[in-house]
């Protein structure tokens, strides 16, 4: 997305409450593997229609039995061939898929003796298909998991309860996903133990080949044993079905009509239906794509980046989604959020929201609650309690309240007409202008307004200065918004502004300091300088602080004290001269991953460097000449961002492509690339900007909406030169770049030397002050 004032951007507007309920994961769930005319794992995923695939099956296991893995006709174990799915799973996780390891099945030979031989199994099942590395023989390679799938058909029920425990207890090292697959006769005779322990994630009860509770031309006995199932503990239960009549001997297949109307109508209701679970993916011939219901999937796949063959609108890309829920519950847009960021590894989609001005929204808190939401247009009218009524007390309180969502750019939502809002809230362009945004522009949040509806916007838009975006209406459930972003006069929306590294020089001042100027809206906390490659991590804050005596955790409160400014805060990994890092693999990327995500980022560490603080994403700054495995790393935490956005960023070398980032860059998973236009005099400023605007149009090409010019704060800062005199800068160089809708901002090299030079950057035609 463009950080310009000219920026367009066209969203799908989302504006009834869909049949289908959207959960963590809801969607569908694929067993795969048991049949090699199946195609392979990757193509299953690129299908875009399930967002759980079951590998089946390890079918040999327990009471001393030596476990075997059988993917029937896909590849051999013994001789070491299936070890090629590895960077197939990889690419399905990458797509937001969670890829289980399915255990038993109906032809399996196992069993388990005791606790203790449960808790072998579950050693093995983590050692060789999980996060554990005790193992070198993993059949599957060094992808990791994501969990177990318990496809128990045969034996007893004993201690599949004390495996599923084993198997959590892993959780505290890597989330290991449980998942259970019982017949739909309630309770099962296998599992019924092991799901009453409520550590399942997801339950996919099997409705075929059992006739006294399958579809048999009515929905009878299937919906009274669903309604046995939903009592069990486990939030989310999918209805399990065979994928065309011939996959279940027994029955139970339902033709897609049958199932959208006569089945799916009737669960739906139930807070705990989460998808269906089709077997398998050798039967599945369409039977998935005339499966209705999966919102995500066809939202993706009809309006965004996906593939359809009868896409409303036609075969242009929509840039995101806005959510404009005003009927129903709260529950399940959160997930419908997550899902739909899920896809941002293949395209970024954007995503807004439009909640009604009583703080918090009845119906989207949760889902805004994500941080997932890049823009979150309030809507400030037909709501009397915080709407503009003469006076802008109700408006402002409210205001400030929803400033402190987490989003960073936050819209005034305003009726273009009085006719627009029956209920009130129009403010006419003089008092907006006078009364109202000299008083919210000040917030460093501030992306805007938004206007209620074309149809009313007869020259409303022309009257506020600075402050566009407009909104047409289509009718039922569907929403074109075309958004022209405003730009605020003290920093421009989207990003826009300035990014600033900081931590490389003690004599710098603090990080509050830093962030207190009011210059900056993105500050890189530099370095994490040693990683990788079996190297134990290291922070290098230069004279700040000393992270082996702990004393870097004094910044946690001033990390949140910047992030509450609406500044981001990243940790940048790498650096050059003494820095000591590389990856050796896939694996080792998504090691460094999750060392990142658990000590700096949403995860959890009992030695956080920085403490409590939870940094908003990773900046690399990566020099070593070689691109091998960071676009690994940047895939692996992109994945994420399902708990909590990761923002990334790139800081390559304007020579292009850079060396080091140019694979990752082509992920298309970069919310910014900082291109450091100094110490390189092939593309460089050096009296003249032609080398430099060169360079410039070559790195407007790459996949990242948002562009910045890199360049030293001061001469000293670059030996190699670089540097722009600031009146050169903004007469010489922002004018013919800024007209670019990919233009960002400025980064700068660093803190230390930016002795003012921030202070007379003018953007956008506007030149940055810093508070009295």
């Amino acid at each position: 997305m463009a950080s310009q004032a000219k920026a367009l951007t066209l969203l799908l507007s989302i504006l009834v409450v869909s049949l289908c309920k959207p959960s963590n994961g809801a969607g569908i769930a694929i067993y795969w593997g048991q049949n090699g005319g199946e195609k392979s794992l990757a193509v299953t995923c690129a299908s875009g229609n399930y967002q759980f695939v079951n590998v089946a099956f390890l079918s040999s296991f327990g009471n001393d039995r030596t476990p075997e893995l059988n993917l029937a006709g896909q590849c051999n174990t013994t001789f070491g061939t299936c070890t090629v799915f590895s960077d197939e799973i990889r690419s399905c996780q990458s797509r937001g898929i969670k890829v289980l390891l399915s255990i038993g099945g109906g032809e399996g030979n196992y069993s388990l003796s005791s606790a203790d031989d449960a808790a072998q199994v579950a050693n093995y099942i983590w050692n060789n298909f999980l996060g554990g590395h005790l193992s070198s023989k993993r059949p599957l390679g060094d992808a990791v998991l994501d969990g177990v799938d318990f496809a128990i058909d045969k034996r007893s029920g004993q201690f599949w309860d004390d495996l599923a425990r084993a198997l959590n207890g892993f959780s505290g090292q890597r989330k290991v996903y449980l998942a259970a697959a019982p017949q739909c006769l309630f309770p099962d005779d296998h599992l019924d133990t092991a799901i009453k322990t409520g550590l399942f994630d997801y339950v996919w009860v099997q409705f075929f080949n059992n006739p006294p509770c399958q579809y048999s031309g009515d929905a009878v006995n299937l919906l009274n044993a669903w309604n046995q199932w939903i009592t069990v503990q486990s939030e989310q239960i999918f209805l399990g079905l065979p994928a065309a009549p011939e996959a279940a001997p027994s029955g139970g297949f339902i033709s897609a009509d049958d199932l959208n109307t006569k089945v799916l109508p009737f669960i739906k209701i139930s807070p705990k239906y989460a998808g269906v679970m089709l077997w398998n993916k050798f039967y599945d011939n369409g039977y998935s794509d005339a499966i209705k219901g999966n919102v995500t999937n066809y939202i993706w796949n009809d309006f965004l980046g996906g593939q359809s063959t009868s896409c409303p609108l036609g075969d242009a890309i929509l840039d995101g989604v806005d959510f404009v829920i005003d009927l129903g519950s709260g529950q399940f847009w959160d997930d419908l959020a997550r899902a739909l960021n899920g896809f941002s590894g293949q395209r970024k989609v954007y995503l807004a929201a439009a909640p009604q001005c009583l703080f918090p929204d009845d119906h989207l808190d949760t889902a805004i609650k994500t941080g997932l939401f890049d823009y979150v247009w309030v809507q400030f009218y037909n709501n009397p309690l915080c709407q503009y009524s003469g006076d802008a007390g109700n408006l402002l309180r409210a205001w400030n309240q929803w400033i402190t969502v987490e989003s960073n750019q936050i819209f005034l939502g305003l009726p273009a007409a009085p006719e627009a809002a029956p209920s009130g809230g129009f403010i006419c362009a003089d008092d907006l202008i006078t009364k109202v945004l000299p008083f919210i522009k000040s917030s460093p949040k501030y992306g805007g307004v938004m206007l209620w509806s074309k149809g009313f916007d007869n020259g409303y838009s022309d009257a506020i200065k600075g402050n566009r975006s407009k909104m047409a209406c289509q009718a039922k459930a569907l929403t074109l918004l075309l958004s022209i972003f405003a730009v605020s006069l003290c920093k421009p929306s989207n990003g826009a502004g300035i990014a600033i590294y900081w931590g490389q020089n003690g004599g710098e001042g603090s990080l509050a300091d830093t962030c207190n100027t009011g210059n900056y809206q993105f500050v890189n906390v530099a370095f994490l300088y040693k990683f990788g490659n079996g190297r134990t991590p290291e922070l290098n804050l230069a004279g700040h602080c000393d992270p082996s005596a702990g004393t870097c955790t004094v910044f946690s409160n001033e990390i949140i004290s910047c992030q509450n400014l609406g500044i981001k805060v990243l940790l940048s990994i790498g650096g050059g001269t003494t820095a000591d890092y590389s990856l050796s693999s896939a694996d080792d990327a998504a090691q460094v991953a999750t060392y990142i995500w658990n000590n700096f980022l949403g995860g959890q560490s009992s030695s956080r460097p920085l403490g409590d603080a939870i940094l908003d994403g990773v900046d690399f700054d990566i020099e070593t000449n070689s691109g091998l495995y960071w676009d690994d790393l940047a895939k692996a935490l992109n994945g994420f961002s399902g708990e909590r956005k990761v923002y990334l960023a790139a800081a390559p070398q304007c020579p292009f492509p850079d060396a080091s980032l140019d694979t990752a860059i082509k992920t298309g998973l970069f919310d910014y690339v900082w291109v450091q236009f100094y110490n390189n005099p092939q593309c460089q400023y050096s009296g003249n900007a032609d080398n430099l605007l060169n360079a410039w149009n070559q790195w407007i090409t790459v996949q990242s909406d948002q562009i910045f010019l890199g360049l030293p704060a001061a001469p000293e800062a670059a030996p190699s030169g670089g540097f722009i005199p600031v009146d050169v800068l903004n007469s010489e160089v922002l004018p013919s770049i800024n007209t670019s809708p990919k233009f960002g901002g400025v980064m700068l090299w660093s803190k230390y030397f930016d002795n003012g030079y921030s202070d007379g950057i003018i953007l956008d035609g506007t030149k940055l002050v810093s508070p009295a």
